[in-house]
């Protein structure tokens, strides 16, 4: 398994990109969503020092790995936001995490020696 070591910046998502993108042959928007929405979230609402990130993409099975020191806080605890009925009762944000469950094919969390450990499990076309 590959990693890569971020500081807890939104300047780094490109950094983070390119190392999956060099790991992964075939990506697809949804992998790119998936890698931005967590790494946004952690950067903006974890209070961490650094970012952890471990790929493997083997028999079709993209893995990664977030890691971080922040807050503790198990995404696949939250709750799912409730659907507006029209665009105008619609709110900006609350859907990162929605959208992760939902485009995932096994989502993990663990917190130990205090770091969240995020795992994701997607399948890919090689």
């Amino acid at each position: 398994m590959n990693h890569i070591e971020l500081n807890p910046s939104i300047n780094e998502l490109t950094r983070l990109n390119e190392f999956i993108h060099g790991e992964v042959s075939n990506i697809g928007y949804d992998i790119d969503l998936i890698v931005e929405e967590v790494f946004v979230n952690i950067v903006n609402y974890s209070n961490c020092t650094y970012i952890k990130v471990n790929v493997e993409c083997k028999d079709s099975v993209l893995k990664m790995e977030f890691i971080d020191d922040g807050i503790q806080f198990n995404p696949i605890e939250s709750e799912s936001p409730d659907s507006p009925d029209t665009i105008d009762e619609a709110e900006i944000g609350g859907l990162g995490i929605h959208l992760v469950k939902n485009l995932t094919d096994e989502l993990n969390y663990e917190y130990e020696n205090n770091e969240n450990h995020l795992t994701i499990i997607k399948k890919v076309k090689t």
